[in-house]
């Protein structure tokens, strides 16, 4: 995966070590629901998303340029989210995003920043 940059963000592979980041987030109820899961437990679930995020190499962290801080994650998915329109070439966009950002653009910035790429 390339680094993608916007204004604001930065677009880069996830790290193990971000895990403190995404369990700050995902925790919440307003997460992982939303995001078609649970809200983790434990740091060590977070990690354990992080490796799966790694192993797949389709969603980057949404890295906040002036903390330095992952905010949510974003994937371009090669998935047909519309079966009527199967026979045309489709993808998904899948984010996340800590609610504490929420209401700031930070994910239309970043899906421009994919589409741009």
């Amino acid at each position: 995966m390339n680094i993608l940059n916007s204004e604001r963000l930065i677009l880069r592979e996830w790290r193990e070590s971000d895990s403190t980041d995404l369990y700050e987030y995902a925790k919440s109820d307003l997460v992982g629901p939303n995001a078609g899961g649970k809200p983790h437990k434990s740091e060590g679930e977070s990690k354990d998303i992080i490796k799966m995020f790694i192993d797949n190499d389709d969603t980057y962290a949404i890295v906040l340029r002036s903390e330095n801080k992952v905010i949510g994650g974003i994937g371009l998915h090669n998935r047909k989210p519309d079966e009527k329109l199967y026979d045309l070439e489709q993808r998904e966009i899948g984010y996340v995003l800590n609610p504490r950002y929420w209401g700031n653009g930070y994910v239309p910035e970043a899906i421009n920043c994919l589409l741009d790429s």
